[in-house]
């Protein structure tokens, strides 16, 4: 849920927040493992066109709070995703129509999940800093029916490098004792690579967006995701 406002002169600003509740299952060798999850974020992010390029900023806060379960015991550790981001595009009309619109930008993630016991073990969880370089290009088309619609088919792709923390020690020790251990995690991909396709609609007031992607890493990862969406702008 959001809200917008343009200020004129190519200047716009926004707020939004999402929040809502998901579960997850582990496979292969963690099966059996549960996790509920809240989670409620907030993002404010600006946009400004001008005639040399344009530029899209956001910083951004999400909160998650986790129910793990395994084997009869749970935790309840929360974890915590600071998002700041840049991206600079311009587009350039190959014809009246058809647009071609490379793009960069860079984010920047803190991550920080807390430490929890379970099951007389005690975990302490390391923060991650990382930074994602992205670098792709759209194509995208501007039609106007008869019925006064405009619609805008696209693709677009995108190559994410990582940097930073792409693997965090963690630490697992019996409570209230010295001794313990620590283990490497990767938490991500070295590059992700994403692909999207979709459509978006505007008559008068109303906006609609139908988009499907792909991602994929290295380590067999490939990530699917259909998304729609609506607005009403005033």
């Amino acid at each position: 849920m959001g809200s917008g406002y343009a200020f004129g002169n190519g200047l716009a600003a926004g707020l939004a927040a999402n929040f809502g509740k998901g579960s997850l299952r582990g496979q292969n060798t963690g099966a059996g493992i549960k996790n509920n999850i809240d989670y409620f974020g907030l993002n404010l992010y600006g946009v400004w066109s001008n005639p040399y390029v344009n530029l899209i900023g956001s910083v951004g806060y999400l909160q998650s709070k986790n129910e793990i379960k395994s084997q009869g015991y749970k935790a309840k550790p929360n974890g915590k995703t600071f998002v700041a981001g840049i991206r600079a595009e311009k587009p350039f009309a190959v014809t009246e129509a058809v647009k071609v619109t490379p793009h960069v930008g860079l984010r920047y993630k803190h991550v920080k999940v807390d430490d929890f016991n379970a099951s007389g073990f005690s975990y302490k969880n390391e923060s991650a800093n990382l930074f994602e370089l992205l670098v792709g290009v759209a194509v995208s088309s501007d039609i106007k029916t008869a019925g006064g619609a405009g619609i805008k088919p696209f693709v677009d792709v995108t190559a994410t490098p990582n940097f930073g923390d792409r693997k965090v020690k963690n630490k697992v020790g019996l409570r209230n004792t010295a001794v313990s251990d620590s283990f490497d995690a990767r938490i991500t991909n070295n590059a992700l690579v994403n692909g999207t396709i979709g459509v978006n609609a505007v008559k008068g007031s109303h906006s609609f967006g139908l988009h499907y992607s792909v991602d994929g890493a290295n380590d067999g990862r490939l990530d699917q995701m259909l998304k729609t969406k609506y607005s009403y702008q005033f």
